[in-house]
């Protein structure tokens, strides 16, 4: 929020996002080494085979994103909204109909750490890559008084948080 105290989200509030992004998968890849299970000995013939799932993945999801543009642009018209409108909101219920489904499991397997993990890392994800990335090759023009009832959410829920992490549980009562 103090980076468009000024209106714009620039270039160089991009980069500054993007070096918070990067930062915050450093830390993670140093907790990961600490008490995670990362390889030590990671063999080069066996690298191809992430890397050629990985192009395929991006392959499926440059496409996917492709007929979801043009699916909204096809459907805004057919319901007579606007395209911006229902692009975020299909955006959004697409976004988080992912971290549901994990939260939901990692819940029924007793885990739930990893919920919360997940819900935090695709947060962080969204505002510093998302974000950095967009402002970086495009600079946003933002109202802060259009984000007041974003940031008046944002914080109540992020106290939200903090008061059950500091109490140390929660349940369906909550």
């Amino acid at each position: 929020f103090i980076l468009i105290s000024d209106g714009e989200l620039s270039r160089l509030d991009g980069l500054l996002l993007l070096g918070l992004f990067g930062f915050y998968l450093f830390i993670l890849w140093r907790k990961e080494g600490s008490i995670g299970h990362l390889k030590k000995n990671v063999q080069l013939k066996n690298i191809w085979k992430d890397g050629l799932l990985f192009l395929m993945a991006f392959v499926a999801l440059t496409l996917g994103a492709r007929w979801l543009v043009t699916g909204v642009e096809e459907l805004s018209g057919l319901v007579a909204l606007s395209p911006l409108f229902l692009a975020a909101v299909v955006l959004a219920w697409g976004d988080s109909l992912s971290d549901l489904s994990v939260s939901i499991k990692s819940v029924q397997r007793k885990e739930a750490k990893i919920g919360v993990g997940d819900i935090l890392g695709s947060t962080m994800a969204n505002f510093l890559f998302g974000l950095g990335l967009v402002s970086l090759i495009y600079p946003l023009k933002i109202s802060f008084i259009s984000l007041l009832p974003l940031t008046i959410f944002s914080l109540g829920g992020l106290g939200i948080f903090l008061l059950f992490i500091r109490k140390g549980s929660i349940n369906w009562k909550h």
